[in-house]
């Protein structure tokens, strides 16, 4: 058999060189039968874990993603692929898995539904699997009686009694013996029942706690109306156990440390709101604090077509943006063009305090 040379390299290399590109990159492994198979790597937990639900998909990376069932019951997000490719005894094995983060909402005993996979014009589904969550291992508590815990949240309330829109401020404190990374706080706060502001930075401190020293985060908030829960997820960093009782590179190498992903749930936090007390003026909006209110002119004395400046200022303690000033009624002796107001708002020893000027 005579083979042609291009510059150099025979058409049989050439194709050898083509048969083994192509049996690389083909996302179908030849001759290896497609299946779908769902693992979890738990399936009892409490409301502090995260469960993670792997997908994984045999004989084939070429598939659109996977349909989860509905899971009403949990909080689903992506923790992204992995995809296999093995060789053994010449025989080409590939494979995807797709992995899932599950926070618990709710406790009780629930069950994964099976996931379906398309793949070459067939669907494939997974079994279903039982999940247990439990309420065991968070118990929060406002006086701080958590045991030995690595982590635990803790939320306060200024008072247990205010009257509506009577401003409230709620502390959020993370409690944390080992490192903690990768927070994500959700203080599931209704904008249509509450007005929030931050009281400042957040601080970080240094607590004991019963007998055990902690990193403290603390976060406070300026609040009206009612109060609900807060949740913070976060990864904390475990110091791994070694096998040996001396390890020859841990001077050199440090402490190696293991990561655990936890959701971590305040107590929810109920208060008594009063009703306003009888006999409030008309136009009164349910304004509540301590309020100064001035008034002043640019010039007293005036002449036909002269003009001048009212400025009103309100300042105090409390929810100042949202006071409004009706325009007086001068229409008869002037013409009155009123300027956008100005806000200003500070925070002092953990108020809310503001000024609005209207002119």
């Amino acid at each position: 058999m005579k083979l042609c040379k291009f510059n150099g390299v025979s058409i049989y290399k050439v194709a050898t060189l083509c048969l083994f590109l192509f049996l690389l990159l083909n996302p179908v492994a030849q001759g290896q039968e497609i299946s779908v198979t769902a693992t979890v790597d738990k399936n009892r937990l409490s409301l502090e874990d995260v469960l993670q639900l792997s997908i994984v998909i045999q004989g084939t990376q070429n598939t659109p993603p996977p349909e989860l069932p509905s899971l009403p019951d949990f909080r689903v997000v992506s923790a992204g692929t992995s995809s296999s490719t093995q060789y053994i005894n010449t025989q080409r094995s590939v494979s995807i898995t797709y992995n899932y983060r599950l926070t618990p909402m709710n406790t009780g005993t629930f069950v994964i539904g099976p996931t379906r996979v398309r793949a070459n014009g067939k669907t494939y589904a997974t079994q279903p699997i039982t999940i247990a969550v439990q309420n065991e291992a968070q118990k929060p508590s406002n006086q701080e009686t958590t045991g030995n815990k690595n982590a635990f949240v803790v939320t306060t309330l200024s008072s247990k009694k205010a009257y509506v829109g009577e401003q409230l401020v709620y502390t959020f404190r993370l409690f944390h013996r080992v490192d903690a990374k990768n927070l994500n706080l959700r203080l599931p706060f209704d904008k249509t029942r509450f007005h929030k502001e931050e009281l400042g930075e957040p601080k970080t401190y240094i607590k004991i706690n019963n007998g055990l020293q902690y990193h403290v985060q603390e976060l406070s908030l300026a609040l009206l109306h009612e109060i609900p829960s807060a949740m913070i997820e976060l990864d904390l960093f475990h110091p791994m156990k070694n096998r040996s009782r001396r390890d020859p590179f841990s001077q050199f190498f440090g402490q190696r440390t293991q990561a655990e992903h936890k959701v971590l749930r305040s107590q929810s936090l109920s208060i008594e709101v009063l009703p306003l007390p009888d006999g409030a003026p008309e136009g009164f909006e349910n304004i509540i604090g301590q309020f100064n209110i001035s008034a002043e002119l640019g010039k007293n004395d005036l002449e036909v077509g002269d003009t001048t400046t009212l400025t009103v200022t309100v300042s105090g303690k409390g929810n100042v943006q949202d006071i409004i000033f009706d325009e007086p009624d001068l229409k008869s002796y002037f013409k009155i063009y009123p300027d956008k107001p100005e806000f200003h708002q500070t925070v002092q020893n953990n108020q809310i305090m503001g000024k609005k000027v209207f002119k």
